[in-house]
């Protein structure tokens, strides 16, 4: 599996064993608690059995954004499911309108959506995911092509899950 790992102190590859989006957030938390980001990449590597390799865009599984300490799933990666149902298409990480508490402030920032079904259901689900795939809304629909529809940005592409 090959991290990418965004930094002010350069960016770079790491390749090693599959991780699982949960326990890559998990240890890139922990490691942050306990060392600088400067020294992040060494200590990664320590724990995880990963090697660092020449940087080079769009190969990673995952990115791991040491600025802002988060993690990122690369379309490469993406769950094949969510919330127990079946991701049948999903986004690339981009903007899109967020969920607000009812007195108006911003509850969640949406970075993904997903078309979702669930076994034993008519109904096609867009999930709005925020940056760590946790699912923080969702709009149910009858048909696939209405939920393709409903979310009208002229530059999203939908990419489909493979089985």
């Amino acid at each position: 599996m090959i991290i990418g790992i965004e930094s002010v102190y350069g960016d770079k590859l790491l390749s090693g064993k599959t991780l699982s989006f949960e326990v890559l957030k998990s240890a890139t938390k922990e490691i942050l608690k306990q060392y600088d980001e400067k020294s992040f990449v060494s200590v990664f590597c320590a724990r995880f059995g990963y090697k660092e390799l020449p940087y080079s865009e769009g190969y990673a599984a995952y990115v791991i954004d040491l600025d802002t300490h988060m993690v990122f799933v690369t379309s490469y990666t993406f769950p094949k499911e969510l919330d127990n149902a079946k991701v049948l298409y999903y986004t690339d990480r981009g903007v899109f309108a967020p969920v607000y508490y009812p007195g108006g402030e911003i509850a969640h920032n949406v970075s993904y959506l997903a078309i979702c079904k669930y076994n034993n259901d008519e109904a096609y689900y867009i999930f709005h995911c925020d940056e760590s795939l946790e699912v923080v809304a969702d709009d149910c629909f009858q048909s696939l092509d209405i939920c393709k529809r409903y979310i009208e940005k002229n530059d999203l592409v939908w990419h489909k899950q493979k089985e």
